[in-house]
Parts: C-alpha cells; sequence; structure tokens
C-alpha cells in the first residue's frame, strides 16, 4: 500500500470516527419528545409543578391557574393524567391571582406540600397536603406577605435550621425590598418577612450553592424595566442565617425571564443558564466556585423563551436545557456536551410542538415512568401539555 493511499484510509477513517462521535454527542440516536397531549384545566396555567401528592408512587400535575384555584390532575403513571381537582389557594374574593407554584415538604409530614404566589394580594399561600390512603386532598391555605407582586418563587433552607424555607421574586419592588425571605417554622407557617436587596424588577429567582460553602444562594433575573439590574443575572451569597450578602451583577441577554442552575461542565461547580425573552437565546454562565460567573456562550432559539430548565433528557449523563418558546409554540432543547457547552437548535433535530402559547415554568419528572424525564408546558389556553421522552438511550460507541 502507497503511502498515499494510506494517507487516504486514514482521513476516510477518521472522517468515520468523528461521525461516529458526533452522533454519539446526538445522544447516541434521535432525540424525540412525543405530541404535546393535553391535560385540561379550568384557567390558564401561570405554573406547574410535578410531585405525589397522594402517594402512589406517580407523579401528579399541580398547576397556578390565575384565579383563585390550583388545579391537581392525579398521574396514571403512564403518561396521562385523571380528571383535573381544584383546591382554593388565594382566598381573596375580589382579585384573586394565583401565580407561581412551587414543591416543599413545609411541616415535615413526609408529604409533598405546595406554595403559591397570589399577584394581586402580595402574598404566598400555603397548602399542606393532607393525602391519605391514595386520596388527594389539602388543607385552607395559611398566607402570608411576601412583597410587591410575587411573580417567582424558591424554595431552600437558607438558615440551615432542617426547615425549608421559601424566597420570592417580587416584580414591582424597589431594588431594597425585590427578593421577600419566608423562613419556614416547620408546621407550615413562616417567620415575619424580611428582604433581600437585590435589584429591582425581578422576574425569576432560583436556587443553588454557588460557592460550595453549604450554604444555599439566590440568582436572580430581572423584567425588561429594571434600570441598572436590567439584561443581568444577579447573584446572592447566602450568608446562612436567612440573609445574603450584598447581589452581584453578571451580563446575560436581553431580558432574562427565566433561570436553570446545573453543573453543565461537570467540574462540580453550579453553572447558570439564562432564558432570555426579547433576544431569542440563551446565555450559559459559568461558574467559578466563589460565586463569580463567566459569559461561555449563547444560543439561538425559538421566539420569545420564556422559559428554562435543565436535566439529562437524553440519558448520557450530561445536563441539557429545555426551553419553551411563548411565541413559537415550541420547545427547544439543547443537547448539552458536558464541557459547559451545547448543540445548537435544529428545527429537524431538537425543536418539538409544546401546545398553544407555552405561559410557564416548564415541569420536569418520570410522568410515564422511564428511564428518561419527560416534560409539562403550561399553555396559555386552560390547557397543560405533555411531552413524553422518546429519546433512544445513548449508544457509546467507545
Amino acid at each position: 500500500m502507497t503511502n498515499a493511499h494510506s494517507d487516504r484510509c486514514g482521513r476516510r477513517a477518521a472522517i468515520r470516527l468523528e461521525a461516529l462521535e458526533g452522533r454519539w454527542l446526538l445522544t447516541g440516536g434521535v432525540m424525540r419528545f412525543g405530541p404535546p397531549a393535553p391535560v385540561a384545566l379550568e384557567g390558564s396555567p401561570n405554573s406547574s409543578v410535578l410531585a405525589d401528592f397522594n402517594g402512589d408512587g406517580k407523579l401528579d400535575l399541580a398547576s397556578a391557574l390565575g384565579g383563585s384555584d390550583v388545579g391537581v390532575a392525579p398521574g396514571n403513571g403512564d403518561g396521562t393524567f385523571q380528571a383535573t381537582r381544584y383546591f382554593r389557594a388565594d382566598p381573596d374574593p375580589f382579585f384573586p391571582t394565583t401565580l407561581a407554584a412551587v414543591v416543599g415538604d413545609f411541616n415535615n409530614d413526609g408529604r409533598p406540600d405546595l406554595a403559591i404566589s397570589t399577584f394581586s394580594t402580595d402574598a404566598v399561600s400555603v397548602l399542606l397536603n393532607t393525602s391519605e390512603g391514595g386520596g388527594l386532598s389539602f388543607a385552607e391555605p395559611i398566607t402570608h406577605g411576601a412583597g410587591a407582586e410575587p411573580v417567582f418563587l424558591a424554595v431552600g433552607d437558607f438558615n440551615r435550621d432542617g426547615r425549608l424555607d421559601v424566597a420570592t421574586a417580587n416584580i414591582a419592588a424597589d431594588a431594597e425590598s425585590s427578593v421577600g425571605i419566608l423562613l419556614g417554622r416547620g408546621d407550615g407557617r413562616f417567620e415575619d418577612l424580611r428582604f433581600a436587596a437585590a435589584g429591582a424588577n425581578p422576574n425569576s429567582i432560583a436556587v443553588g450553592d454557588f460557592n460550595r460553602d453549604g450554604v444555599p444562594d439566590l440568582a436572580v433575573s430581572y423584567s425588561a424595566d429594571a434600570g441598572a439590574s436590567a439584561d443581568r443575572v444577579g447573584v446572592l451569597l447566602g450568608r446562612g442565617d436567612g440573609t445574603f450578602q450584598a447581589v452581584r451583577y453578571f451580563a446575560a441577554g436581553t431580558t432574562p425571564a427565566s433561570i436553570a442552575v446545573g453543573d453543565f461542565n461537570r467540574d462540580g461547580v453550579p453553572d447558570l443558564a439564562a432564558a432570555n425573552v426579547n433576544s431569542d437565546n440563551v446565555s450559559v454562565l459559568v461558574g467559578d466556585g466563589a460565586g463569580g460567573f463567566t459569559p461561555r456562550a449563547t444560543y439561538r432559539v425559538g421566539s420569545k423563551p420564556n422559559a428554562i430548565v435543565a436535566a439529562d433528557f437524553t440519558g448520557d449523563g450530561r445536563l441539557d436545557l429545555a426551553v419553551a418558546n411563548s411565541k413559537g409554540n415550541s420547545v427547544t432543547v439543547l443537547t448539552g456536551r458536558g464541557n459547559g457547552t451545547f448543540l445548537g437548535a435544529n428545527s429537524r433535530r431538537n425543536v418539538f410542538p409544546a401546545g398553544p402559547e407555552p405561559s410557564g415554568s416548564l415541569a420536569v419528572g418520570r410522568i410515564a415512568r422511564r428511564f428518561l424525564p419527560d416534560l409539562v408546558v403550561p399553555n396559555a389556553s386552560n390547557r397543560a401539555s405533555v411531552l413524553l421522552n422518546r429519546t433512544r438511550l445513548p449508544i457509546h460507541y467507545r
């Protein structure tokens, strides 16, 4: 064999190997989500969460519906849900407005409870789970003041006392009272509201240990009229007593509307990803382990991305990002490479129908009890859409 022929064979082999490695990075098969299956709701959901509320081993779907109620649809464990049941979450008789929903065991009885922000009454309602014997029930809401127009909630043990606390993003607040902190008593009630100065007009909030000191920290994004904090992500490092250090700002895209936390480069340090609603892209910020972040890259997604969540949708051990495109009626899934970068959007590969007008935070969980996580997308048209994960498991060519 001549040297020239040997070189050509080597180049062809390298190309074949590169193609195989590329396909391995694309999850070893075809990323695939099923068509959006609607869950009927009496109201337009602003937020949806998944948890096993009735203790039958199957994930149930709870949605804050914009009015007085939370709708809870018991799961069948096969990707479908039973008829939705409704529980009062905002007792205001005049302008009830349920907006954000989070799950936590707020009274330490081993059952998941709900906390719901009530926008028009500047409060948080806690619905303690009273379900028994496979039934589904919640106690009457316990309400707590939260700050000016809370639009997003996050849960963590901010003072490290073993009791869950709640942080609120108050979109109508000034810079000094923009995040509300409710420290849990462990019985479903909270201490008096205190504030953290996080910059004006926050629109979402997330929890992570960004400086690896064992204390939960906060990341905040901001609305378009946020002044000095606009187009940035704010990070507040926790002190471990329920208070936080001064906010530090890091550049994102135009009007970040939602934040995902995850270790995207697998170095043991949490990173951030922000869905930028007015620049139609996602910003990835890599953590340095001391509470600082460096912008890594931006990725074009669909029109008006308003929600983002991190999960391993392909089963390859690398975190991916699912992004709801509110004006594109779609979800874009950015496949993680495991080094802090992601494969870009491709309409044939990783953009999926998500029902009309995705309208709130995404929920992730194994609804059909298979290996890979599924997605739930709240829609503005009295429904939530279930997208079952049909991705093939990774094929390792090495």
